[in-house]
């Protein structure tokens, strides 16, 4: 399905619309319904980008980590299977394709990171978001998006709440009407609902709702996560989901010293045959401890200097992944096979240029550039040429193929310099004209 692309000049998504929409908000901590946010134009845009994601990732068992599928009810364990015995036509929409495979059934689809699998997503997206982030910041652990379509009624997960520092923006593209019921925190503890459960016998709650909040084609309806919540959409819908993922001081944390682990300390036993340990007893638990601690690899460790050191690092990757990926919080799917094919389309003649709303972050360390592309970390090798060569990327300047050797690498071969065209390809970083 072709998809003709919004003009800028039609966003709405300005410095002016994000200090409106924090105002009505309440900084991002009360629900909003804004009408008519979006054009019919850009609504139409959007659900054609929906829907061409969903067949992709239907028709690709490696795509559908994210997918979650409710049939009749009926909570489908394997989507690759389910997808096999329904399979959706190139040119039928979802909605067709919905009620040609299940008629009056109910169904329900949801995928998160929906912009990992669509360039055109992502780059609207950052469009959309761009003046916000400039202006107030990315949020802790990024942004990302989530299809979820369908009509099938009350929300599959039950009454349930999001992550605490979680806020979202449900940007709805119909064609039905949807209607999202929440209870503040109070009236929700009176109701008996504790945090981590899925409600689904949620009668005593609607007879006792707080707020109900309906919204139609175009509109955005806006939701802190700390809400107890429940959506019902009895006609077809599609909505697409901006997540805006903040994360508490404990969260970031427990995240950054879990991966501060993997990296200082790892096993012996790697490779080896797996070793089942012996059931402990008050007089041996000692001699297994001492067993255990044998297969403990540790890596560079100096106490509190090193773990200062490897936490400093560890928030930094995590800062730079997010920036060189605009926000998002998952890189962008990568296809090897369909990126090696095109690239090697390529000829001394095609220019090269940054990834629109994008840039390459890097900095140095010993014999190394550590470099960030689209939300992955490599590590390149030293070369006066490199850095020189990515900045002038990030100035968003088309660079002819056929020059690079004269003003960036006049002692590498074209091959080696292909090799860190491709890289940068394959990860999404640049775009390229034949």
């Amino acid at each position: 399905m072709e998809v003709q692309p919004v003009k800028e000049k039609e966003l709405k998504f300005t410095n002016s619309w994000w200090n409106n929409f924090n105002v009505n908000t309440n900084n991002f901590t009360s629900h909003h319904v804004n009408s008519k946010a979006f054009s019919s134009s850009q609504v139409d845009y959007i659900r054609t980008l929906v829907e061409n994601i969903i067949k992709k990732v239907t028709k690709n068992k490696d795509r559908q980590n994210f997918l979650r599928i409710w049939s009749d009810g009926k909570y489908e364990k394997n989507p690759s299977s389910f997808f096999a015995k329904h399979s959706i036509q190139i040119d039928e929409t979802i909605h067709d394709w919905k009620i040609r495979s299940f008629q009056n059934k109910e169904f329900g689809l949801f995928l998160n990171y929906a912009e990992t699998h669509c360039e055109e997503l992502s780059s609207f997206l950052s469009q959309c978001i761009q003046p916000y982030s400039e202006q107030y910041g990315i949020p802790t652990n990024g942004i990302s998006s989530t299809i979820i379509l369908g009509d099938y009624g009350w929300t599959p997960l039950g009454v349930h709440r999001d992550r605490l520092a979680e806020y979202i923006v449900h940007f709805h593209l119909g064609p039905g009407d949807k209607d999202i019921y929440v209870w503040n925190q109070e009236q929700a503890k009176k109701l008996g609902f504790k945090h981590g459960e899925k409600v689904n016998d949620f009668d005593q709650y609607l007879k006792n709702y707080s707020k109900k909040y309906s919204f139609s084609t175009g509109d955005i309806f806006s939701m802190p996560g700390k809400c107890v919540h429940i959506g019902n959409t009895n006609s077809f819908s599609i909505g697409l989901v901006l997540e805006f993922n903040g994360l508490t001081e404990k969260e970031l944390l427990d995240n950054m010293w879990y991966r501060i682990g993997k990296e200082l300390f790892s096993s012996n036993y790697i490779g080896q045959k797996a070793k089942i340990l012996s059931p402990y007893r008050e007089d041996n638990h000692e001699e297994q401890i001492t067993e255990i601690q044998k297969g403990i690899k540790y890596h560079n460790i100096d106490t509190k200097n090193t773990l200062d050191k490897a936490f400093k690092n560890k928030f930094k990757d995590h800062t730079y992944k997010l920036l060189s990926n605009n926000g998002f919080t998952m890189p962008p799917h990568i296809n090897k096979k369909q990126s090696l094919s095109k690239f090697k389309k390529l000829s001394s003649n095609s220019n090269i240029k940054i990834t629109s709303n994008r840039k390459i972050l890097f900095y140095t360390d010993n014999k190394h550039i550590i470099t960030y592309i689209r939300g992955e970390k490599i590590s390149l090798k030293q070369h006066k040429g490199i850095i020189p060569f990515f900045n002038s990327l990030n100035k968003e300047k088309e660079i002819c193929i056929a020059n690079l050797k004269t003003h960036f690498f006049n002692d590498w071969s074209d091959d080696a310099i292909n090799k860190l065209i491709y890289l940068l390809y394959k990860y999404k970083g640049i775009q390229f004209q034949l």
